[in-house]
């Protein structure tokens, strides 16, 4: 079973081409140095810094399919939601929370609007399907261990503001990442696989407090039904239940061998 957090946790088939996104704790020195001569080594405490500011951002997700393919460009809107207990990201009808209580005990959840239902994932849950809730890189909307692999080639914007420019290989993919310190997100990441497809991540609107027209997690299925995730095995026939099953076995969460 792979190790996922939060980024692992979108609409079903769309995550899982983000799953370079999904996030791992690793060190802040362990990221390469720029090559001699390069203008972009960033010391490694830039790059990370705990705890992380409380912010609203809107991103705009695009994914683009390779030169000559049938398939046609999808762009998604996504609103990313951080504070110190609460990390959450609304796309379209579907909602997804990770929760941190004061023994630093992470649980999950995940709304669907269509059907009007939250699925819930507890700590014990998230342990079962072998899903890391470690909250550093939960909260950064990264995958820091395949960050740790790319080399800074450039900055971007002025010294107290600047978003180093981080390029690599990660397998036969090549990430790009525009790493923003100050907010500790990324401006841009964008993934693209050996056939030329990608999906693109762009920071388009960020505030210490989510603007009045946004919309706001958790309002809208303050109300719904809630089902526990450790009770997918009695409710195997349940619309909302496959949903959530084919979610997680896209992001590596479950498989066959995982329903109960």
């Amino acid at each position: 079973m792979n190790s996922t957090t939060m980024m692992g946790c979108a609409a079903a088939a769309f995550m899982a081409l983000l799953g370079s996104f999904q996030p791992f704790a690793v060190a802040a020195h362990e990221v390469q140095r720029a090559p001699t001569g390069v203008a972009a080594a960033t010391p490694r405490t830039i790059l990370w810094r705990d705890p992380q500011p409380v912010i609203a951002a809107r991103y705009e997700v695009q994914v683009l399919p390779a030169k000559g393919s049938a398939k046609a460009t999808r762009t998604h809107t996504w609103y990313f939601f951080r504070d110190a207990q609460r990390v959450a990201v609304i796309k379209g009808d579907i909602e997804e929370a990770w929760h941190r209580d004061a023994q630093d005990r992470v649980r999950f959840e995940r709304t669907f609007h269509d059907e009007q239902r939250v699925v819930e994932y507890s700590t014990g849950e998230l342990a079962t399907l072998g899903v890391a809730t470690d909250w550093q890189p939960i909260a950064t909307f990264i995958d820091a261990r395949e960050l740790a692999l790319l080399k800074p080639m450039a900055t971007r914007g002025s010294d107290l503001c600047a978003a180093p420019v981080l390029v690599g290989k990660v397998g036969a993919a090549t990430l790009r990442v525009h790493w923003m310190p100050d907010l500790q997100l990324p401006a841009l990441a964008e993934r693209r696989e050996a056939d030329g497809s990608r999906v693109r991540l762009v920071l388009k609107q960020s505030a210490s407090r989510a603007p009045a027209e946004w919309p706001q997690p958790g309002v809208r299925g303050a109300d719904y039904l809630r089902i526990d995730a450790a009770d997918f095995g009695d409710m195997a026939q349940d619309t909302t239940v496959r949903k959530a099953e084919a979610m997680d076995a896209s992001i590596g969460w479950r498989s066959s061998q995982h329903r109960h």
